[in-house]
């Protein structure tokens, strides 16, 4: 065999071996009840980012490997632990350094969400300073808006704390997501008609954060895998059809 045969058949050999990239790098793929972004009903895992990340799972021969878990923890885990990545992530610049990213999977609208009743009008961040804010705990965004001079910051890691709260008139607006607040509303058994936007905070992106170990080539896989579901139009049918299924209130 001549000498350029052998490292032929080395070359073959070494790609034969290596395997799919989710044989080599098996990830821990950590998510939070964020319908609909990523939820549970009745034993199974769903929600716009969920079905996408699966679709990229398939597309790599990844095994189905998500699981569900409070958000502070999950967002500890994906820092700590090699081998682990988290959904559905806002990337922001303080984040930026944390994690290793791939999408984008979504893009929303953080708005302060108000009682319509209470008539609110607030044309510019300044005007909500002395406002009562529910939050969620773990927000990239309470550093940003203390230093913005916001004092009535209530962050809170039950889902449905806020949405209450806001009902009682115990917060006087609440900071979500405008696809994900509708579903909490009607979960907390309110009337999603006796609330109202009344502030854009501003477009977030939703990325898949990887630990910062994760390798380059898991990263690159991952990341094509994402990119052929746009260029196939398949992306543009999950978001979509949870968009639809939203509006319908039939999550």
């Amino acid at each position: 065999m001549s000498r350029w045969c052998r490292w032929v058949w080395i070359a073959l050999v070494a790609v034969l071996c290596a395997g799919p990239v989710s044989a080599q790098t098996p990830i821990r793929f950590l998510s939070e009840d964020l319908p609909p972004l990523n939820y549970e009903r009745d034993g199974e895992l769903r929600g716009l980012s969920v079905d996408i990340v699966r679709a990229a799972m398939a597309d790599l021969g990844h095994p189905d490997t998500i699981e569900m878990l409070p958000w502070s923890r999950a967002l500890q885990l994906a820092q700590s632990e090699a081998g682990t990545a988290l959904f559905s992530t806002t990337r922001t610049p303080e984040r930026e350094g944390l994690f290793r990213w791939v999408g984008p999977l979504t893009r929303t609208n953080t708005v302060f969400l108000a009682r319509r009743d209470r008539t609110m009008t607030i044309a510019q961040l300044a005007d909500a300073r002395h406002l009562r804010l529910g939050m969620t705990a773990g927000s990239p965004f309470i550093e940003t808006l203390q230093r913005a001079g916001f004092t009535g910051i209530d962050a809170v890691s039950e889902a449905l704390s806020n949405p209450r709260k806001l009902r009682a008139e115990r917060i006087d607006l609440w900071m979500v997501s405008d696809i994900v607040w509708p579903q909490r509303m009607r979960e907390a058994g309110l009337a999603v008609e006796d609330y109202e936007p009344v502030f854009v905070f501003g477009t977030q992106v939703l990325y898949i954060a990887f630990h910062r170990a994760t390798p380059d080539r898991t990263i690159t896989a991952w990341q094509q895998a994402i990119d052929r579901l746009v260029a196939s139009g398949r992306h543009a049918e999950i978001v979509d059809a949870y968009r639809e299924r939203l509006l319908a209130g039939r999550l």
